[in-house]
């Protein structure tokens, strides 16, 4: 039978130099232990919330993707070796459920190398309120590159994903994950340049564009841990 997960509270931060690992609470939560499943969920509920937000404006969908996540994770503990962070376990998962609701949403099946969250969701611009006018077109540009490319760029500059995590996630090789970031890299260029108005001949490098995603990190991380962002009330 499915257990479901803890209600989420307000984290509570702890003193403790012996507090359990993440592995561990798992472990318990999965033998049964509901008060570990609670802390395991206080940890880390911002940060799936905030990842999910970000996808879609439904706040039931929101909450469906974010228990089912948890659900998924659970019912697999004993898959979780600890070679990640909990944290890229988690939001791997929630990639994954993300993508099967997409499906849901579609009459027909998503091109995710050609379409685009905005052409599906309808929402062209980002939610997130960067502090400066340049890192809100880098957020708008990843809103309207492919999903795939979006995708991949986010759990990398944003989630702290390693190459071979995404290939784990991805089942590619991970020379196939080094070259697919450094295409959607150039997609997001491209669209970033045509976003700010500039001569279509104007050309960027590899290395302005990681200092791009690397600047936008902090304002996609203070979004991600605001649980009230500017869709809340978008439909």
């Amino acid at each position: 039978m499915r257990r479901s997960p803890p209600c989420y509270k307000p984290a509570v931060t702890s003193s403790d130099d012996d507090e359990p690992t993440d592995l561990e609470l798992l472990r318990r939560w999965a033998d049964g232990d509901k008060q570990a499943g609670t802390l395991l969920y206080r940890r880390h509920f911002k940060a799936l919330y905030g990842y999910c937000r970000r996808r879609f404006a439904n706040q039931q969908l929101v909450d469906d993707v974010v228990q089912e996540s948890f659900m998924r994770v659970l019912e697999k503990a004993s898959g979780f070796r600890a070679q990640s962070s909990f944290r890229t376990y988690l939001i791997g998962t929630a990639y994954n459920v993300y993508r099967e609701q997409l499906r849901k949403m579609r009459e027909r099946p998503i091109d995710g190398s050609r379409e685009s969250l905005a052409e599906i969701s309808g929402r062209r611009y980002s939610s997130i309120l960067a502090h400066k006018d340049e890192l809100r077109r880098v957020f708008d540009a990843l809103r309207t590159i492919p999903i795939n490319d979006q995708e991949l760029l986010e759990l990398f500059h944003f989630q702290d994903f390693r190459v071979k995590d995404l290939a784990e996630l991805l089942e590619l090789k991970e020379n196939t994950v080094k070259s697919r970031l450094r295409l959607a890299r150039a997609k997001l260029a491209r669209k970033y340049l045509e976003l700010s108005g500039a001569p279509p001949d104007r050309e960027v490098d590899d290395a302005q564009i990681e200092a791009w995603l690397e600047a936008a990190r902090p304002d996609a991380l203070r979004a991600e841990a605001n649980e009230d962002d500017d869709d809340k009330d978008d439909d």
